[in-house]
């Protein structure tokens, strides 16, 4: 945990916790793990169109009194990402500084430089007027440095908490399990998935489950796995969290992600977390943290090497727990400990500037 005496000065401003998504995942850990008592406004809620956008602009307001009632609170921490939510942040930010506070904005989207290209000065000015800008991997606080012309960015690995793995494992059945968790849809690669188990399907029949969880249009995956004949191999699962998502962490040991784009995703973590191999792509900060010593990498759109990799994996079991234990060695500075300790480092030197 954080000194709750350094926390006091933080004002926090992001998707509700209990949000489905990466940034809302981030924020719940760093409150149950390095938080205290954090103080926190939500900028987007669950809800309709109308909930979301009353939210937002209420926000904003809600800045503005509680840095005007509240003189202990000097950073402003503004979790952002693309699209509709960094023109939020923006505002919000600018609300911070005219009233002398320090803003930090935590850039998590995955396809942030292609929203940037389209609004470089925009973007750009925001930017460079915060006190700092987070940057998850070295590839983008490069892209960040070199692109966008900063000189104000830092490295702040992504959070995840340690593996919830209870001393005695369930008996596991004689198939390899692997697991996608992500939103249902083209950028996280997830139809490639369907298209690659289907391509080796005679070869993986009866020797892997691919277990499926997310959120987005559900009708859709569904019967594209019924198309498929793939409900032998595949099994979706519906929106996971709790201890359901931890039941499949423990149960799969093969992690599969085939995004187009992505900054650096918290179920990769996590599942590196609970030891499994990693299949992803190379795209944002994922070679930094899974090369071929923990998994295997393709290109986008690869969906043959996508296959190859799946089938390789599943035919060596030596092979999948070998690379589990370098996951778990890899992500250990993803953990929250270590993750504290340089947010800390960040807002104490923010703090005596």
């Amino acid at each position: 945990m954080l000194d709750k005496r350094l926390t006091e000065h933080v004002l926090t401003i992001g998707p509700a916790p209990d949000m489905k998504g990466g940034i809302a995942q981030v924020i719940n850990t760093y409150f149950s793990d390095i938080f205290s008592s954090p103080k926190f406004i939500a900028e987007i809620v669950n809800g309709g169109t109308a909930k979301r956008m009353a939210t937002s602009v209420g926000a904003a307001f809600k800045l503005i009194n509680r840095l005007n009632s509240d003189k202990s609170i000097r950073i402003v921490h503004l979790h952002t990402a693309a699209k509709v939510s960094f023109p939020r942040s923006a505002i919000y930010a600018k609300i911070a500084k005219m009233l002398g506070r320090k803003v930090v904005m935590h850039v998590h989207g995955s396809t942030f430089e292609a929203y940037f290209n389209r609004n470089k000065r925009r973007v750009r000015k925001t930017l460079q007027n915060c006190d700092a800008v987070v940057a998850l991997s070295q590839s983008w606080l490069d892209f960040f440095k070199t692109e966008v012309g900063l000189d104000n960015v830092v490295i702040l690995p992504n959070i995840v908490s340690e593996a919830d793995v209870p001393a005695e494992q369930p008996v596991a059945d004689s198939l390899t399990h692997l697991l996608f968790l992500g939103e249902l849809g083209p950028r996280k690669g997830v139809y490639d998935l369907l298209d690659a188990v289907y391509d080796s399907r005679e070869t993986l029949a009866g020797r892997v489950m691919l277990h499926i969880g997310g959120n987005g249009d559900t009708q859709k995956l569904e019967d594209t796995i019924n198309r498929l004949g793939l409900d032998g191999i595949v099994r979706f699962e519906g929106w996971v969290s709790g201890e359901k998502k931890k039941e499949l962490l423990r149960q799969c040991s093969i992690y599969v992600l085939p995004s187009y784009a992505e900054g650096l995703p918290i179920s990769i973590l996590e599942a590196m977390a609970y030891s499994h191999a990693i299949i992803s792509t190379t795209v944002g900060g994922i070679p930094e943290v899974v090369d071929s010593t923990n998994g295997i990498l393709v290109e986008p759109g690869d969906k043959k090497a996508l296959a190859q990799a799946i089938c390789t994996l599943a035919a060596d079991p030596d092979k999948v727990k070998a690379m589990g234990v370098q996951s778990l060695s890899k992500v250990k500075p993803h953990f929250s400990s270590e993750v504290a300790n340089e947010l800390s480092q960040l807002y104490q030197r923010l703090l005596s500037e």
